[in-house]
């Protein structure tokens, strides 16, 4: 997800053995990441994402604020990174002006109180698709 943030070509295992045996970096046109099976199952195409990734002037996550509640997954530090190689920034406490992502582990009674309270939430699984669809979308 932080490649595809940052536009970068995903590459096989291949390519770092072969450019080892070769004693130099070879060319990555032939080594880029496929796996028709994957995408056709979640319907995306990595190298279409990767070009409207590079046509943008601004990240999926642009001008956003989240906090991320301890025990989210993917983890913290994984989540943090998504969030800022897409352009958006992570606070350290829950904020009403702030997306609020609480683990699934979260008490229900916590995450009710947090609605009543005006905090908006999303669930991790809502980034990680934004970072595949290029667009964030607040599905409560």
């Amino acid at each position: 997800m932080i490649a595809i943030n940052k536009g970068a070509e995903i590459l096989t295992i291949d390519w770092l053995v072969e450019s080892k045996r070769a004693g130099k970096l070879l060319p990555i046109e032939d080594y880029t990441l496929k796996d028709e099976e994957m995408e056709k199952r979640l319907n995306f195409s990595v190298s279409k994402i990767l070009e409207k990734v590079k046509k943008e002037t601004r990240g999926v996550f642009y001008g956003l604020t989240f906090y991320l509640s301890k025990g989210v997954v993917p983890t913290y530090e994984e989540m943090k990174a998504i969030i800022e190689t897409g352009g958006g920034s992570v606070i350290p406490s829950p904020s009403k002006i702030a997306f609020n992502i609480f683990n699934e582990n979260t008490e229900r009674s916590t995450i009710t109180q947090s609605k009543k309270q005006g905090f908006i939430l999303c669930g991790a699984d809502q980034v990680l698709d934004a970072v595949i669809s290029r667009k964030f979308e607040l599905i409560n």
